[in-house]
């Protein structure tokens, strides 16, 4: 199944996370499928801009999925904390356009985009702070996007 579509047109390539029943979260197979998308976008050289945007209305993206991760630990596999999935260094402009829910990694992920479109209906969290964990990006990238003041 694609969990992430990559679609060019007009110079534009749109980034979509299509797992709209589990609110976009990060699946083992969704990061890995993004990556791709994003070596794709390196590699087109008639993308000249992406779009990220999360399918359906409720979520751009939840951050890391749960469940699967609660699974593989009962599996006895190592789970991590929620993380985007490692960019590439991309050199080329991105957008994140943001409808509903942006949380963990999915805030992670627009925290790296150039430009940042909101609805009236987003909402961000840093969920591992509850977690008692540190959320590394937001920690040192949000308070240079929006100020210290703001990102506490």
């Amino acid at each position: 199944m694609s969990y992430v579509t990559y679609e060019g047109k007009d110079h534009i390539a749109y980034i979509t996370l299509n797992r709209p029943e589990r609110l976009n979260a990060f699946s083992r197979e969704l990061m890995q499928q993004l990556r791709d998308a994003e070596n794709n976008f390196s590699q087109d050289d008639d993308a000249w801009i992406a779009i990220y945007t999360g399918a359906g209305e409720r979520a751009f993206c939840a951050g890391l999925d749960l469940k699967e991760a609660a699974e593989r630990g009962r599996e006895g596999q190592m789970i991590l904390p929620g993380r985007a999935p490692c960019p590439i260094e991309l050199v080329k402009p991105t957008i994140a356009a943001i409808n509903g829910i942006c949380y963990g990694g999915g805030f992670d992920l627009v925290q790296r985009c150039d430009i940042r479109i909101c609805s009236e209906n987003a909402t961000f969290a840093m969920a591992k702070v509850k977690a008692g964990l540190m959320p590394v990006t937001g920690l040192f990238t949000l308070p240079r996007l929006i100020g210290q003041s703001n990102s506490m």
